[in-house]
């Protein structure tokens, strides 16, 4: 087995650096651990070495944590508990060599030093970090669990617990000046310099007073509030406002932040009773369906990313957007602060293009104020915008993506006037919600070159893009696309062309049930309490006024052509005061008007349990997922899982639409249709879902 790990002594101070030849980034898995474990005992034997630097070797970072692969096998062992309890102490034991090694340490991190990564330089006397690439951070609440190898203990430590928690709870990853901020590292530097850096200050640990000025110096930078609540019984208010902080957040659903927070507050000064009790909270944790699923989504993402098939996609160094409107505008956020491309936008109206500058500069602006972005870098990515794009624009991009409203006739013209300007290889994506492509492309001069790209809004936030190939779309106008979207920071799944495509297909089913039961004499506050405690971001009667009116009645009129027979037609949904019903208050913030819908309604609540109603709006989903899956939409459920969660906030704890339809069980979930169904025929369990239920499982 080739070696993971080298030491290079730079005189008295040695660098081990870590550089896994079977990996693109390193992973802290059981062969690292140990061979890194070695490396550390050797150096402290060794008299003639007197300090270390540990970075990495490869390009692409420093320690990007535990291996996933070995963490997914250890939560599907027969003893999670066991198997997780004795990871930890393993890793622990790492970070306790590096913390006991009686030498100065010093972490040169750049690239991602998270979870495993962010442990080890927490064990470290010293860190310092790469300025334009260095990301450190604890993401393992993300994941389900929380950080197992020290973190939970040595980060409060070195910090305050009013800035470490929300590190923790939150799966923050600090860039290199925000650590600095933090006191989380000690120093940043350009990557060009990081061994030079980290060299200087392993030698400067060797003269007396460093290491106390590092320190007094990482105090002096927590807030005096942070310092004063580390006193005594004030800490206790710290851990109650985070706990208050994780349920109003989590409902509770989410095991992992809760038994962090329960582990931190029982931490003392006592190093081994603290990771011990660490390690447990691991292996419990490891054991729980939240964290099995949130570790399954993990993977999910990483191999949605390989869906061009193989296929390398076309060059694109410049992009331009036709539309600068609310989603147009949107769009071009992450390609100029993500992709960091020259981005044109195609305006006509100069109001809406005034707009569009200035929700961008809004957008820089608050990324400047919290320390993400420095004023010249805002400026730098500010400047890559090129308002009221002109045929000479055109004739020199490489994709266009067309943001107008959703009206065929328009589209046409619209792309019938980009065709006669852009250059023959150009790829055109249109951000169509619920149009087919292959209606969009009819009239297109070169078809292959066309493609959907739909973003979900609002645009800058929204993980997700459906990528949607038409009839004749070219499997390298794909690829690009695909490629494009993991640059802008997204995640793409590639969706066969149909109305609605996938997403919106199954969503308009779930709001329109909603909409049912309210027209039924259900109260809305009941129908959006149960749908938030279900684990939903939003109410569904809520969602309609966020994603607007206009667009849900827009994608109604599409869906209900080809999907009417089992979508419900609830009256007060048809009544044209409609819109009345979505009211922004003066802060901006969506207030339903509950009182006139039930005064539209006029019907006494019928008495519904929160089941039934929970039960409704996740079946009726299903029902929908599972036609949408049998007709081939996406070529398997872990691409409709993650759709779902990424496009609507589906609650990632419960793995997905199919994978919470496996824990109930299909055959159960296809007698609770068919009893809803009496009252309710649009209910009626699909063909796709009882084939599935005769099959057992999606999984």
């Amino acid at each position: 087995m080739a070696a993971k790990t080298r030491i290079e002594m730079q005189g008295k101070v040695a660098h081990l650096i870590l550089d896994d030849p079977d990996e693109k980034l390193n992973t802290l898995g059981q062969a690292m651990i140990e061979e890194i474990g070695q490396q550390l005992a050797a150096l402290k034997a060794d008299a003639s070495v007197e300090a270390v630097v540990i970075r990495s070797g490869k390009a692409s970072g420093f320690l990007a944590g535990a291996n996933l692969n070995e963490l997914q096998a250890l939560s599907a062992s027969k003893d999670p508990v066991k198997d997780g309890y004795e990871a930890a102490k393993a890793g622990q034991a790492l970070m306790n060599l590096v913390e006991d090694l009686g030498k100065p340490t010093v972490a040169a991190v750049h690239g991602p030093a998270l979870g495993g990564g962010c442990e080890i330089t927490l064990a470290c006397t010293a860190r310092v970090a790469a300025l334009d690439s260095a990301r450190i951070g604890l993401p393992e609440i993300q994941l389900g669990i929380l950080p197992g190898f020290g973190g939970s203990y040595r980060l409060p430590r070195l910090l305050t617990h009013a800035t470490a928690l929300p590190i923790i709870l939150n799966s923050t990853n600090l860039d290199a000046r925000r650590a600095l901020k933090a006191g989380l590292v000690d120093d940043v530097c350009p990557a060009q310099q990081l061994a030079e850096v980290a060299q200087a200050l392993a030698l400067s640990l060797l003269k007396p007073g460093t290491r106390q000025r590092l320190a007094a110096a990482r105090h002096a930078k927590q807030p005096w509030m942070n310092r004063a609540l580390e006193m005594g019984p004030l800490k206790a208010i710290v851990f109650r406002q985070a706990r208050q902080g994780v349920l109003a957040k989590t409902h509770g659903a989410y095991p992992a932040p809760l038994k962090a927070l329960e582990v931190i507050q029982a931490h003392s000064a006592d190093r081994a009773a603290s990771l011990e009790r660490e390690a447990q909270g691991l292996g419990q944790l490891l054991a729980t369906d939240a964290s099995r699923n949130l570790v399954r989504l993990f993977f999910l993402g990483q191999d949605a990313k390989k869906q061009a098939g193989g296929v390398k996609g076309a060059t694109v160094a410049r992009v331009t957007v036709v539309g600068a409107g609310f989603m147009g505008s949107g769009i071009a956020i992450p390609l100029v602060t993500k992709a960091k491309l020259p981005t044109a936008l195609k305006e006509s109206n100069l109001e809406v293009l005034g707009k569009a500058l200035k929700k961008i500069r809004e957008h820089l602006g608050k990324a400047v104020a919290k320390r993400r972005l420095t004023p010249t870098e805002a400026a730098q990515q500010f400047n890559l915008l090129r308002p009221g794009a002109e045929s000479a624009d055109l004739a020199c991009t490489d994709l266009v993506i067309e943001a107008v409203p959703e009206i065929l006739g328009l589209k046409h013209k619209v792309f019938a006037e980009l065709e006669a300007h852009v250059r023959p290889d150009a790829i055109l994506a249109s951000n169509t919600s619920t149009l087919p492509i292959g209606d969009i492309a009819a009239q297109a001069q070169r078809p292959e070159r066309f493609v959907g790209m739909h973003f979900f809004s609002p645009a800058e936030v929204m993980p997700l893009v459906e990528v949607i190939p038409g009839p004749k779309t070219s499997p390298q106008a794909v690829a690009t696309v695909v490629e494009l979207t993991l640059k802008l920071g997204k995640t793409p799944v590639v969706v066969k062309d149909s109305p609605g495509f996938l997403v919106n297909r199954i969503l308009l089913p779930y709001i329109l049930e909603a909409v049912q039961m309210v027209d039924e004499g259900v109260p809305v506050e009941r129908v959006e309490k149960a749908a938030l405690r279900f684990g939903m971001p939003v109410g569904p009667i809520k969602l309609i006024g966020e994603v607007g009116v206009p667009v849900i009645l827009h994608v109604f009129s599409i869906l209900e052509q080809h999907f009417g027979d089992h979508l419900p037609q609830p009256a007060w949904f048809k009544k044209k005061e409609f819109p009345d019903a979505f009211m922004r208050d003066a802060a901006g913030r969506m207030q339903v008007q509950a009182a006139l819908i039930q005064g539209w309604v006029g019907k006494a609540d019928p008495g519904y349990s929160d089941q039934d109603i929970q039960d409704r709006l996740f079946l009726v989903m299903l029902n929908e997922g599972a036609r949408a899956l049998a007709e081939g939409l996406v070529p398997e459920p872990g691409l409709l899982d993650l759709a779902m969660i990424y496009g609507t906030g589906f609650p990632p704890y419960r793995g997905g639409l199919l994978r919470e339809a496996d824990r109930r069980g299909l055959a159960a979930c296809v007698k609770r249709l068919e009893a809803f169904s009496a009252q309710a025929p649009w209910l009626k369990p699909s063909a796709g879902l009882v084939a599935a239920a005769v099959k057992g499982a999606y999984y």
